[in-house]
């Protein structure tokens, strides 16, 4: 009864036990396609256990987490015609929304391990809280544990290398290099470096120079993160700091200027 009492559950994704066995709540019935089997081993993979470790429980009836095809929340089956199918979209969809309602800490202290794998974190540092605001920004965004990873990236590296559909779709603005020139000397003088000030500050500089604010909000986010996505950029920049944002901004106009 005490290991019970002691179990955490995660809003109901799953089940954490203090012996470190795992149990997942689903809603996917087995009807031949081997879920039974493949979703305990994606799940070992993702959380980093032992497969032996991790159970599959059916999923209560909530239709609004688990997708339940009656209205009303009832577990319902369609039978069709065609092969049953293994729906990895739905199970990354489930996967987003567990990391959605992860514990900050405990989803960062998943991902740390995967960071320091790839070399882009240093193995035995304590969590600080710049990286906590890291992970923080980029969890809307992810669906897999791995996606933290190559989101990161940018943040994590000195010098961001140019997606080649970044460069042929934001770096072509006529005068560029003067625009993003004249936003770093907007960005020095930016006090406090905020969300609100950094976006007053690029919004100002564009209409300065007489061009629209989305074609310099594009460019700064290649600049700073060599991508044509990323999240919300006035977060972005505030989070790498006054430092390496001018930093990369001049590493921009560097290649803009740099012969062909």
């Amino acid at each position: 009864m005490r290991e019970r009492e002691r179990t955490t559950e995660t809003r109901a994704r799953h089940r954490i036990a203090p012996n470190g066995a795992i149990t997942i709540l689903t809603a996917g019935a087995e009807m031949g396609q081997g879920s039974m089997t493949a979703l305990p081993l994606i799940i070992a993979e993702e959380m980093d256990a032992e497969w032996s470790k991790v159970t599959l429980e059916w999923a209560p009836a909530d239709a609004e987490t688990y997708g339940y095809g009656r209205a009303g929340g009832g577990r319902s089956m369609a039978i069709t015609g065609s092969n049953a199918v293994f729906d990895v979209g739905k199970l990354d969809w489930m996967n987003g929304q567990y990391i959605a309602r992860m514990p900050l800490e405990q989803l960062t202290n998943a991902v740390v391990p995967l960071l320091v794998r790839e070399g882009l974190w240093p193995a035995g540092a304590a969590l600080d809280d710049w990286l906590l605001r890291l992970i923080e920004l980029l969890r809307p965004r992810a669906k897999r544990l791995t996606d933290f990873v190559d989101q990161a990236r940018p943040f994590l590296i000195e010098t961001v290398e140019y997606e080649q559909q970044a460069i042929t779709t934001h770096l072509i603005v006529p005068h560029l290099s003067d625009h993003v020139n004249a936003l770093v000397q907007a960005l020095r003088e930016v006090v406090p470096f905020d969300e609100p000030h950094v976006e007053a500050a690029v919004r100002h500089t564009a209409e300065q120079r007489d061009i629209k604010a989305a074609p310099l909000i594009h460019a700064t986010r290649v600049a700073v993160t060599g991508r044509t996505a990323s999240p919300g950029l006035f977060e972005v920049l505030v989070l790498l700091g006054r430092d390496r944002t001018i930093a990369r901004l001049e590493q921009l106009v560097r290649f803009l200027g740099a012969p062909s």
